[in-house]
């Protein structure tokens, strides 16, 4: 498995990757596109469980996603966030 530090490393603009504090395990991989900067993706569902353990509720961890992780706009390369629909 490749690590942040390595993706990186592989950077084509030299503007490094924005990514959610303690959320690695959570990294499916990077988004590429024409319209847009390279960006990271993460699992939404992984990161609800990692915020359920740590004292949320299910419905408290979903707001903290909401407002805290998904709805943080941190400039063009802000990570994005995958809700799989498909078992």
């Amino acid at each position: 498995m490749i690590t942040i530090d390595e993706l990186q490393e592989t950077v084509d603009d030299g503007e490094p990757y924005l990514q959610p504090d303690g959320f690695e395990d959570c990294l499916l991989g990077v988004l590429v596109g024409i319209a847009a900067p390279d960006t990271l993706v993460y699992d939404k569902t992984k990161i609800l469980a990692k915020l359920a353990q740590q004292s949320m509720t299910a419905e408290e961890a979903q707001e903290y996603f909401d407002f805290n992780i998904a709805g943080a706009y941190v400039g063009p390369k802000t990570p994005v966030y995958l809700e799989t629909v498909l078992p």
